[in-house]
């Protein structure tokens, strides 16, 4: 026996959560039975997804939806057994995530508080309710409102001992692909900074084209990292790659970036590989990729980096020493001057102490 209406619940007796969810809503329903039987209502919840949740699988809805139930009734089920009813065990399939690793893992993290067991669904009457509060959310849809699809940008970086490449793959709002290659000139990069070049790149196509929202794929798990503020950017051969690289984003309405594996970005691998030589001829390469500068050729001032409040690194790191523009009182210049020239006669030959910190 089953009755809708809203009731106070026992301290005593276990609880039962019904959870569902939909293309843009979820929702659950929280009941009790009685000292009769008879299953009483206690709570009921729903919400609407926002944007990015609406693209989850059924299952991570469902996990948000217990997650989401369990932060809202916490006073009601945190001294009891509450058992899950659901058409997937969502228990188990959180418990099989990294903890931290993942947001399925961060939720599972923060239901440790609770006693939680899944019961498989048998009889449907209190699945049926909340099924039907999903069903019937009301989802506020702004009228005036126009949601354009962003941009696609995926990246890679190549480098090997024949020299540096980039390969960049654009795919706009349409689906119509662009591909762009690029040999990189001078010394060759590491593999971090070719990722940064194929980066910049990217984003300062997307601007010649007139982009303003844009969802960026990379297999560089260092870069894409430190653009989340997962890592730190330390590295001094870095920095201003980062600085570069941030104030192109800034200009952005909408970013989106994201890690994902080498064979999700194999075009713009295939890309980076074909420009920096590997794997191709010579004259081959000549003729079908075009030469670019490095962007490390936008020189950046001390103030840049100010502005841009990075966080990473301690301020000493960004201090310049203009050691050209030293005067003739300067305790320094004559150690710079034998440094320069150890035959040059100086009064007294410095006591020169070299510090070398990592």
């Amino acid at each position: 026996m089953y009755e809708t209406g809203l009731k106070i619940p026992s301290e005593k007796k276990p609880m039962r959560l019904y959870i569902s969810a939909s293309d843009t809503t979820i929702g659950s329903m929280l009941a009790q039975e009685d000292e009769n039987g008879i299953e009483r209502v206690i709570y009921y919840l729903s919400r609407v997804l926002n944007d990015a949740e609406t693209r989850y699988t059924l299952i991570e809805k469902l996990c948000l939806c217990l997650h989401f139930s369990c932060t809202k009734l916490k006073y009601y089920i945190k001294p009891i057994n509450l058992y899950v009813y659901s058409h997937f065990d969502v228990i188990k399939y959180m418990l099989s995530k990294p903890i931290m690793h993942s947001r399925i893992g961060k939720w599972a993290l923060a239901l440790t508080e609770y006693s939680l067991a899944f019961v498989p669904l048998k009889a449907m009457k209190g699945q049926v309710v909340s099924d039907f509060i999903v069903d019937h959310a009301v989802v506020e849809t702004p009228q005036l409102l126009v949601e354009l699809k962003p941009w696609r940008l995926f990246f890679d970086g190549s480098t090997h001992k024949d020299g540096s490449g980039v390969g960049i793959l654009l795919i706009s709002p349409d689906g119509i692909p662009t591909k762009l290659k690029y040999r990189i000139e001078g010394p060759l990069c590491s593999n971090n900074e070719a990722e940064y070049e194929a980066l910049i790149v990217g984003l300062e196509a997307l601007l010649e084209l007139g982009a303003t929202r844009v969802e960026i794929k990379g297999d560089s798990e260092l870069v894409i990292k430190q653009f989340t503020k997962e890592y730190k950017c330390i590295k001094e051969n870095l920095i201003m790659y980062f600085v570069i690289a941030n104030r192109l984003l800034k200009i952005f309405e909408y970013v989106d970036i994201k890690h994902v594996p080498r064979i999700k970005n194999q075009e713009a691998n295939d890309l980076a590989q074909i420009a920096s030589g590997y794997k191709i001829s010579r004259e081959m390469l000549e003729e079908l990729v075009v030469v670019i500068g490095k962007a490390m050729a936008t020189k950046l001032s001390p103030s840049d980096l100010e502005r841009n409040r990075l966080g990473y690194a301690n301020e000493e790191e960004f201090k310049v020493l203009a050691i050209d523009t030293l005067t003739s009182i300067d305790w320094r210049t004559p150690i710079i001057d034998y440094l320069k020239d150890p035959s040059v006669n100086t009064d007294k030959k410095p006591s020169i102490e070299l510090y070398l910190t990592f």
